[in-house]
């Protein structure tokens, strides 16, 4: 397994994403991407609430995961080594951009006009399906990714805005990511 061929292909898909939601919300109404999809700002306060949402939400997956995981999946296995770790810092700090952008700034509003309350259901199963070839084989994290993207779903649908969801789950991907990086520096990993 190639940690740069990882990289390279998750940041062209982040950027297929991006370009799909950029396209279809800004280029097509002929407005910037933020006014696209940022309709609304939000307070310190909530950003700071937003945070810490992400944290505790990242602790709560920790837990289950050493409680339940197997250690098996292509992520883990990725993860074993120290360049394979740094790409997957670099993914999940770069991604949540493009997911966001592209689930709930796009797809999600579409959906909602569609199918009206289980779009938050149906973007969440989007969300998880391609994050479940990453957790093959350590099937926890399914579950665990598809309460997340509920979650950063149902923060657009209470806000109008990406806003909230963006910085939950970037907050979250970090305290996955330094968690990560601080257990291999002190060799606690199993």
């Amino acid at each position: 397994m190639n940690p740069w061929l990882v990289l390279v292909t998750s940041l062209v898909s982040g950027a297929c994403m991006a370009g799909v939601a950029w396209f279809m919300t800004s280029a097509k109404f002929r407005r910037p991407l933020f006014q696209g999809l940022i309709r609304r700002g939000i307070s310190a306060g909530a950003a700071a609430w937003c945070a810490g949402l992400g944290f505790l939400a990242a602790a709560a997956a920790m837990g289950l995961m050493h409680l339940f995981s197997t250690g098996d999946s292509f992520m883990a296995k990725l993860a074993a080594s120290n360049e394979g770790l740094a790409v997957i810092c670099v993914v999940a700090l770069a991604l949540p951009f493009a997911e966001e952008a592209y689930y709930r700034g796009l797809i999600f509003p579409v959906l909602e006009r569609w199918i009206g309350r289980w779009a938050l259901l149906a973007v969440a199963v989007w969300f998880t399906i391609p994050h479940v070839f990453q957790l093959a084989g350590d099937w926890i994290g399914v579950p665990i990714i598809f309460a997340m993207g509920c979650l950063w779903t149902w923060q657009r649908h209470r806000t109008g805005s990406l806003l909230p969801g963006l910085i939950t789950h970037l907050a979250y991907n970090f305290t996955l990511m330094a968690a990560s990086v601080v257990a291999r520096a002190l060799g606690w990993e199993q």
